[in-house]
Order: C-alpha cells, then structure tokens, then sequence
C-alpha cells in the first residue's frame, strides 16, 4: 500500500508518517521545509506535475497552522486556501484512492465557545451544513471552506474522509504550539507563567499517537463498508 502525507516535516505530518510506515505503508513525504521531503518541495509545485495514484493521501500541509501564526499573521489564509484547493483538483484530477483531510476543532462557530455560552460538547453537526456559523479566525474559515471542497470532491467520486483535531500535543512538539509553549515555559520557570485565554476555558488536549490513531481508524473503518 502506498501513502502520500502532506506537510510531512510538520508536528502531525511527521507522526503520521511514522505511523504509517510501522503498518506497513510505502510513505512519500512531501514538505518544503525539509531535505527529507519529497524532492523538498513545495506541495503546490507536487499538486502541479505529479501523476503517481497513492491509495491514501493524508494532507497535513499548511502554512504556520500554529497558535501563533493563527493570531499574528491571518494572511495566512490566502495560501492555505489555495494549497487546500490545488490538493483536491490534484486528487479529482489523477484519480486518488483516498483522501484523508486534516480539517481542525477552529472550524466551530466563535459563539458557542465564548465564556457565558450554554456548555455543550462540540457534536459533529454544530459546524458547517447548512447554517454556517462564524469561526473565531481566519484559520477556521479557511479549514471550514476545506471541508466544503471535501464534499464537492466527494461528489465527484473521490474518496474523502475529513477530521477535526482537537489540541494535539506531543514531546516533539515546538513552543509556537500551546502545549509546547507551556513546556518551555515550565521548564525556564517562568513567573509570572502566561497562558492564552483568561484561565477559566476548557480544551481537549490529545496525545498525538491518540490524533493519528484515531484520523486513520476512520479511513479503516470506512474501507470497511
């Protein structure tokens, strides 16, 4: 079985190709950041030229999807849009067997996350669909525009099976990330320690051998029916 990851150098991408290949797969790594990476290019350069037919593509790539990215540079969006959308063309195009799509906990709408909102845990249904609520960034925007190129790839007869991660953390993991940046912080014993938010806010935080686990077990499980 051969596999395709995207973003393959970057926190998730790099665990999800390790896994993979400790099940077998034959993995070609695709990330402009790394020597490592397929030819180290570019995925826009890749989704342009490349005819090989992968049985799964897991697309992990994006621009700085990091904290802080996410609140310092919101152009970010543009690129990430346009990388989103040259992936699916790509995998339409030269007939994909499977698409799995990194989608993120950002695409819920703002208000059902602000302190004084009814706690609910987030369902699957309370984003996209029908009544598009507002995510609280641009990343949001740009992951829930994703997912709705997932479903118009989907009716093209592609394959797709699209995740919303929740706070993985990882030991790997590097300080523009929240869970890292809480390491580094306890480790230089900070005083005051700063977090993001006000303290009172709840998050899900998942091992990433838990993220991968379980974003593969429902490509699996959809191979299945």
């Amino acid at each position: 079985m051969k596999a395709m990851v995207t973003g393959s150098a970057g926190f998730v991408g790099r665990h999800m190709v390790a896994e993979l290949e400790r099940r077998g797969w034959d993995v070609d790594g695709v990330d402009v950041s790394s020597a490592d990476g397929w030819r180290g290019l570019d995925a826009l350069e890749v989704f342009r030229f490349h005819q090989v037919r992968y049985d799964l593509v897991v697309h992990c790539a994006a621009r700085s999807p990091h904290r802080a990215a996410i609140d310092a540079a919101p152009s970010m969006m543009a690129y990430n849009l346009q990388l989103d959308a040259a992936m699916f063309d790509w995998a339409v195009r030269t007939h994909q067997g499977r698409v799995l799509y990194l989608s993120s906990s950002a695409v819920y709408p703002a208000g059902l996350q602000r302190q004084g909102a009814p706690w609910l845990p987030l369902e699957e249904d309370l984003a996209g669909g029908d009544q598009i609520g507002f995510p609280a960034d641009s990343y949001g925007w740009t992951k829930l525009t994703g997912e709705r190129m997932a479903a118009a790839a989907a009716a093209e007869g592609l394959a797709v099976h699209v995740v919303r991660p929740f706070s993985g953390y990882g030991a790997d993991q590097g300080p523009e990330w929240p869970f890292g940046a809480f390491v580094g912080r306890a480790h230089r014993r900070d005083d005051p320690f700063v977090i993001w938010g006000d303290g009172q806010q709840v998050r899900d935080w998942i091992h990433i051998s838990d993220l991968v686990a379980g974003a593969l077990a429902v490509v699996v499980a959809d191979e299945r029916r």
